[in-house]
């Protein structure tokens, strides 16, 4: 304890010591109780050793706080893309070894950011470059792989946030937004646009336009009509994008641009012909043809039988004369001709019904046009377009275009006096049509000296053209 109370009270600890020492022995120690009485630090740690004094360490407002030993341990990070790339989920095969995974993903591209071993599955992210679908389909092919698909983005049951959705009446009214928001389309379908042309410059439209092909000497992504970007657009505009309105087909269905009308939305069907022909040999799963002719042309015929037989859906307009007189392609083998209803589910007074295996809304539709703008359409072309949307989603899902044109004809709700339906997108999606009776082709009529196509008219009036030629309608 005398030695404690040293540390304590050095300066009181100097009188024994004076009495017993002397000269340089008293010397030393003064100046040792010195150097301890200046120096604080050492004698509290002193003391702490001895168990005298408890110490509570001092608040810095520059002081970190030390980690708690029991903190929880932090979340899984999150396998969101970055914006330069894209997450695709590929299923290896059973018997695929690790250093087969690591191998095959080294070869084929991309990071794995996330493994899920239960399922023998890898979250594998891909340059944004080429579109998820692409990279999937690559690795596909490896011999280590089952499978592998695009990731599927999930969000909150709701309408899409693009801000003109609200001028789209036509999409609940065929029920799209209950099937947006409830039936996940994870592949894509291609839809060919026969037309005036795409441009692909819109911003809803921006990287979902492919390269095309021109048969009037045009350049196929630029519009000098507005007809094909305005039918582009209500089939497969990006849907929850931020940016003006939502396509029928929400899956990311790619657009084909094939012009085969003129900027005065006239045309050939010899370059019709060439263009479905074109079309069916480059992937086109679905083929838009908004337009129409009262002349029937064999070689548009052949070319449409052509497409189907490699599992094309075509659809076609049924043009906007009021009459019920069949027009074609609408009225061909092999194509879903498509009539206009209006918000009440009545045919317009415009609409031909010669040729209509099923009706769509097509009255005041919103739609792109050249020059991210918009503006609304009326006419048999854009509910062929809503159907053309539609047709894509079908494939999409995996149906066959003999299935796909089942549904679209079947799944419908009734238009008040007339034997064909409206079209219903959930019900299409998710129901089984019932068996239709195949309808009857329209009696080949005579080829006449020069076969017609007329376009439903081009944005936003009506186009009647001479014979020989095509052109778009509203």
């Amino acid at each position: 304890m005398e030695t404690r109370a040293c540390f304590l009270f050095p300066f009181l600890a100097v009188r024994p010591l004076v009495t017993r020492a002397r000269g340089r022995a008293f010397a030393l120690v003064v100046v040792f109780l010195l150097y301890i009485s200046l120096s604080p630090p050492l004698v509290v740690s002193t003391l702490a050793r001895e168990g005298l004094f408890t110490s509570q360490a001092p608040t810095s407002v520059d002081a970190s706080p030390s980690p708690s030993p029991t903190a929880a341990p932090s979340s899984s990070p999150s396998a969101a893309p970055a914006s330069d790339r894209e997450l695709i989920l590929v299923k290896f095969k059973g018997g695929a070894t690790s250093a087969a995974i690591d191998a095959a993903i080294a070869s084929l591209g991309g990071d794995s950011v996330r493994d899920l071993p239960q399922i023998r599955t890898r979250v594998i992210a891909v340059p944004a470059s080429e579109r998820a679908s692409t990279h999937a389909a690559k690795y596909a092919k490896h011999a280590s792989v089952e499978r592998a698909a695009p990731a599927v983005q999930l969000e909150a049951a709701g309408a899409p946030n693009d801000p003109g959705y609200a001028q789209q009446w036509a999409l609940p009214k065929i029920a799209w937004d209950t099937a947006y928001s409830t039936v996940p389309i994870v592949s894509t379908a291609a839809i060919a646009v026969l037309d005036t042309g795409i441009d692909s410059s819109h911003p809803d439209l921006l990287g979902r336009v492919l390269v095309g092909r021109s048969f009037v000497g045009g350049v196929p992504t630029v519009d000098p009509n507005g007809h094909g970007t305005a039918v582009a657009g209500i089939a497969a505009a990006k849907v929850n994008n931020l940016i003006g309105m939502a396509g029928v087909a929400y899956n990311d269905a790619p657009l084909l641009p094939v012009q085969v009308l003129h900027s005065d939305g006239t045309g050939y069907d010899s370059d019709v012909v060439a263009g479905v022909l074109w079309a069916a040999d480059n992937g086109a799963n679905v083929i838009l043809m908004g337009f129409s002719s009262r002349d029937f042309s064999a070689a548009l015929q052949d070319a449409v039988n052509y497409a189907w037989s490699k599992g094309t859906v075509l659809v076609a307009a049924t043009g906007n004369n009021a009459t019920s007189a069949a027009t074609y392609p609408a009225g061909m083998a092999n194509v879903i001709g498509v009539a206009a209803t209006d918000r009440n589910d009545v045919v317009t007074a415009a609409s031909n019904t010669g040729s209509a295996a099923v009706a769509a809304p097509g009255v005041d539709i919103y739609a792109t046009r050249p020059g991210a703008t918009y503006a609304n359409l009326t006419g048999t072309s854009a509910s062929a377009a809503e159907t053309a949307g539609l047709a894509a989603l079908l494939i999409a899902s995996g149906k066959s275009n003999s299935a796909a044109s089942a549904q679209i004809r079947g799944a419908t709700d009734p238009v008040a006096g007339r034997s064909f339906g409206r079209i219903n997108v959930n019900k299409a999606l998710t129901t089984v049509a019932a068996p239709q009776s195949t309808p009857a082709p329209t009696p080949t009529p005579a080829p006449s000296a020069t076969s017609t196509a007329v376009a439903p008219a081009s944005v936003p009036a009506a186009a009647s053209v001479p014979a020989a030629s095509s052109s778009p309608a509203p």
